[in-house]
C-alpha cells in the first residue's frame, strides 16, 4: 500500500499504534502473572486497561478520517515482546530480577510508544487537526505519567533482591550510591503505604 498523502501516513502509523496496544495489552496480563511484587501487579493491571482505553481513543481518531485498511502487525513490538520473552526466561524464579526485567520491559515499550506519539502528534499539528492533537495529548500524558511510576516502582523490585546487589558504591562526590539508592526506594514505600 502506498502512504500518498500526510494523512495517509498519520492513519498507518496510528493503526501500527493500535496493533502495538494490542499485543501490548495481551502482554500485560501475562507479564501480571509472572510478577511476584503486589504493586507491580496492579501497576500492569492498571496499564493494561489504560491501554484498552488508548485503543479506544486512537479508534476513534482512525474513525474521523477516511480510513485506509488496519495494518496487520508491528514488527517493533514483535521484537520487544521475543526479546523480552527471552530475557523472562532467563530470570528464572528470581523474582526481584525478574520483576524489575518486566518493568523494563514495560519502559521499552513505553519508549517505543512515546515516541510514535510524539510523530503522530507532529502530524497531526502540520494537517491541524487540534482535536487529534488534543486526544493524542491525553494518552501522551497518560503513558509519561506511567513512565515516572515505573521508574519509581523499580526501586522496591531492585530493594527485593538486595541480598547479591553491592553493598555501596562510591560516586565521584564519594557518597554511597547505594544509600541513595536505599533512601529513593524507601520514599517510594513511604509514599505508596500513605495513599
Amino acid at each position: 500500500m502506498k502512504l500518498r498523502s500526510l494523512t495517509d501516513l498519520l492513519l498507518y502509523e496510528l493503526w501500527t499504534l493500535c496493533d502495538a496496544k494490542t499485543q501490548v495489552t495481551a502482554g500485560l496480563l501475562q507479564m501480571s502473572r509472572l510478577a511476584s511484587n503486589c504493586d507491580l501487579v496492579q501497576e500492569l493491571k492498571a496499564e493494561s486497561d489504560q491501554a484498552k482505553e488508548h485503543m479506544y481513543l486512537i479508534r476513534t481518531i482512525i474513525s474521523s478520517y477516511q480510513a485506509i485498511p488496519p495494518v496487520m502487525s508491528s514488527a517493533a513490538i514483535n521484537g520487544l515482546i521475543a526479546s523480552s520473552e527471552i530475557l523472562f526466561d532467563r530470570c528464572g524464579a528470581d523474582g526481584g530480577a525478574l520483576d524489575a526485567a518486566l518493568i523494563c520491559t514495560l519502559l521499552d515499550v513505553l519508549y517505543y510508544e512515546l515516541a510514535k506519539l510524539e510523530r503522530l502528534r507532529l502530524y497531526a499539528t502540520l494537517l491541524s487537526d487540534w482535536q487529534t492533537v488534543s486526544m493524542l495529548n491525553t494518552v501522551l500524558d497518560d503513558s509519561i505519567k506511567t513512565k515516572h511510576r515505573l521508574s519509581e516502582l523499580i526501586w522496591l523490585c531492585a530493594d527485593l533482591n538486595s541480598a547479591s546487589s553491592p553493598k555501596s558504591i562510591r560516586t565521584s562526590a564519594g557518597t554511597a550510591a547505594h544509600s541513595a539508592h536505599l533512601e529513593t526506594g524507601s520514599k517510594v514505600r513511604k509514599k505508596r503505604q500513605g495513599s
